[in-house]
């Protein structure tokens, strides 16, 4: 009888290890204002421009600007489970494939990447249209970085005080 109720407590157990892992595949929960960016270590304040992701190991790593993640991920080589990012205008956490994100130097972020994350791609269209600047992908973005045709533009690093605020 031992060995049949084994026989049943294993998967269980398993199963149940594969349902707690799969709770860290939801994004973190940023501390603004205390939390440091994985990448520059500066302080996470503006949840617009926040992104993070998580290893296949289960460890999240967080940042202040959307190129300071994708440019470390390129540089670790980490593997990577998911990417988020927030949507400019309402802050809500997205996974990063499913974004539009507008690059244009109009736009003051932390690290000066001048990246904005979208949830859909009409109202990242209609950014673009007042900002300048171009539409990417996620894709697109991560390929444009690791090439080093997109970097932070120089002398745009600004605190979080002087990030533009117009939402």
């Amino acid at each position: 009888m031992n060995r049949h109720f084994l026989l049943i407590l294993i998967p269980l157990l398993l199963a149940l290890v594969a349902c707690a892992d799969s709770a860290a595949e939801g994004p973190p929960e940023i501390r603004y204002g205390e939390d440091l960016c994985d990448d520059c270590h500066m302080i996470i304040d503006d949840p617009r421009f926040a992104s993070a992701y998580v290893t296949e190991e289960g460890e999240f790593r967080l940042f202040d600007d959307i190129g300071d993640m994708y440019r470390y991920a390129d540089r670790t080589g980490d593997s990577v489970r998911a990417f988020w990012v927030h949507d400019y205008h309402s802050e809500e956490w997205l996974e990063s494939d499913s974004a539009t994100f507008v690059y244009s130097p109009a736009l003051l972020t932390p690290m000066g990447w001048g990246l904005a994350a979208f949830a859909d791609r009409e109202t990242a269209a209609a950014f673009q249209a007042e900002e300048g600047g171009d539409l990417l992908t996620a894709a697109e973005l991560q390929q444009q970085i690791a090439a080093g045709h997109l970097s932070p533009m120089d002398g745009a690093h600004s605190h979080a005080e002087d990030v533009n605020h117009d939402h």
